[in-house]
């Protein structure tokens, strides 16, 4: 049976604020590696596109979990307006992983 690993992912573009992620991350402990990478200007569809092909790299299957939220204010309707739809429809034009 194939081995199945779960990986949480962050894309994050302050990195003084990267420890604080990663301390509350290890508090949680959740039971999955927490992988923490650059989005420069707020940045999402790139970074996670380079993340996820290097992951499928050699035939890996990969599935992606995009979480959405439901906003409360103006202030985050612009967030997932940029946060989800843009990286799935990236990932399913540029890779074959699945996204959920």
């Amino acid at each position: 049976m194939p081995r199945c690993e779960v990986v949480a992912l962050a894309v994050h573009g302050d990195p003084a604020k990267v420890g604080a992620l990663g301390a509350s991350w290890a508090r949680w402990d959740p039971g999955a590696r927490l992988d923490v990478i650059d989005g420069p200007q707020r940045s999402l569809v790139r970074p996670v596109v380079d993340y996820v092909q290097r992951a499928a790299d050699g035939g890996r299957q990969v599935a992606v979990l995009i979480p959405e939220w439901s906003p409360s204010t103006i202030d985050t309707r612009s967030c997932r307006i940029s946060g989800g739809l843009p990286p799935a429809a990236a990932l399913r034009a540029r890779t074959d992983v699945v996204v959920v």
